[in-house]
């Protein structure tokens, strides 16, 4: 997640749509004022290497860091430099803030007025796209990915994936007895199928140098290493028709609201 009080910004980072990407893009355009959850896991890449110095977040209570100590004795190595370097931990374990913030966890943590001032911006993706990439990166990252089983399979098991960037998108209403949940009015939304349109766009909502943010990005590749040929194809997912019914009931709110096409899946060949 982003917050920058300066700029205005408030970014809700949603999973499998070059989030992760667009922070290492964004943040050294970002005042000094600004939150940032950089993950330090993403050293690999040689953008997102340079950038990580400037994550900034707040350390975890007293009581909570030592906890978190014991757990990660050896991320907790970093601490006297991270103490030095004043910008809160590198480590998500040790942070108050995390990677995936929800919505509601930063507007709590910023208040009901700041929240209504900031510009909101997530990054909506596919559907089918972003459940097929899911899929690659859970697959990617098992210990034994040829013994991980079909998406069909693991969907079937796992509907809660569907529904993984709504959950990061949902208020509870304030004031409510039984805190019904409701989807966020996004105040900006870039589309992953038009990502550097929409980054231009929103370098003059906030007043920043698009084309170093647009050139940034096309320089950060986070995660590649879960990506396939077949979930990058063009309208061809490796769904079956009882995953793709699936999906389609799950987010037809996003079909309907962003224009997302249903489409006729294919089965996945050898």
């Amino acid at each position: 997640m982003i917050y920058d009080p300066t700029l205005g910004l408030v970014f809700i980072k949603t999973t499998k749509v070059a989030g992760s990407s667009f922070e290492v893009a964004i943040t050294p355009l970002l005042s000094e004022q600004a939150i940032i959850t950089l993950n330090e896991r993403w050293v690999a890449d040689r953008v997102a290497a340079k950038t990580i110095q400037l994550r900034n977040t707040h350390w975890l209570p007293p009581t909570r860091l030592a906890a978190q100590v014991l757990r990660h004795r050896h991320d907790a190595l970093c601490i006297p430099a991270d103490i030095l370097r004043g910008r809160g931990s590198r480590h998500e374990c040790f942070s108050f803030e995390k990677d995936h913030m929800t919505a509601q966890q930063i507007r709590d943590q910023i208040g009901q007025a700041e929240w209504d001032r900031c510009l909101k911006v997530a990054i909506i993706r596919n559907p089918y796209e972003r459940v097929v990439s899911d899929y690659f990166m859970k697959r990617g990252r098992s210990l034994s990915p040829n013994d991980f089983p079909p998406i069909s399979e693991w969907l079937r098991r796992n509907p809660e994936r569907i529904l993984r960037n709504e959950q990061i998108l949902r208020l509870s209403e304030p004031g409510a007895d039984q805190s019904p949940q409701k989807q966020i009015d996004l105040d900006f939304v870039i589309k992953y199928e038009s990502f550097e349109t929409d980054l231009m766009r929103l370098s003059n909502e906030l007043g920043i140098d698009g084309n170093t943010l647009c050139e940034r990005f096309q320089a950060t590749r986070i995660h590649s290493e879960f990506k396939s040929n077949q979930a990058l194809m063009l309208k061809r997912f490796a769904l079956d028709p009882q995953s793709k019914s699936l999906i389609d009931s799950l987010l037809s709110w996003q079909f309907e609201a962003f224009g997302y096409e249903s489409v006729v899946p294919f089965e996945e060949t050898a």
